[in-house]
């Protein structure tokens, strides 16, 4: 008879190979409130899942899950959002290091025609702030990846110090931050 794989086993499995497959290509997706709580939703599911952390009935019948923040720190996990944000980044920096003469590197320079919502831009430019970043940043690779990294530790609670978000400059992000718990009515 098979053992069960331990838990370091199995959160390897979901970061490596469920999260890329989930993440494949986010560097270029424009998520609405919608979806990113879509997104956030199947991110905890799944590591209540895999820490087998069930959701307690309370006395007025709601049903109550254990705290995200907890789940993110028993997992040794970022936000899936923070991970997703430190990939667009990372294309981004990538992107603004080419020639300008490139067409994927002009394409940051195109303005946005008006009545068509946000775009790709619009949110990186968004994240660069948030990140306090700038354009010009990206010129410096290592730099660059070493800010961007700390911007997807910062959800972990076991953030090396040598990228301590206060050393790098990196800020909350002002939109969709985790929730401490979530509560729901049904199953």
């Amino acid at each position: 008879m098979a053992r069960p794989a331990p838990l370091s086993t199995k959160l390897k499995v979901y970061h490596i190979v469920v999260q890329s497959v989930l993440l494949y290509a986010s560097e270029t997706w424009v998520l609405d409130g919608k979806l990113a709580e879509e997104l956030r939703c199947f991110h905890f599911q799944h590591l209540r899942h895999i820490l087998n952390r069930l959701p307690v009935e309370q006395p007025d019948g709601s049903i109550r899950h254990p705290p995200n923040s907890d789940l993110l720190r028993d997992a040794r996990a970022s936000d899936i959002l923070d991970v997703w944000r430190a990939r667009r980044l990372t294309f981004a920096g990538k992107v603004l290091r080419l020639q300008e003469t490139k067409m994927t590197r002009a394409a940051l320079t195109i303005q946005d025609p008006p009545g068509i919502g946000r775009s790709w831009r619009a949110h990186v430019l968004q994240d660069l702030k948030a990140a306090n970043l700038s354009e010009e940043d990206a010129a410096n690779a290592m730099t660059w990846r070493d800010r961007v990294r700390a911007l997807r530790l910062r959800s972990r609670k076991d953030t090396p110090e040598d990228l301590d978000p206060g050393k790098t400059g990196v800020t909350e992000s002002p939109q969709l931050k985790p929730s401490s718990s979530t509560t729901v009515d049904r199953v």
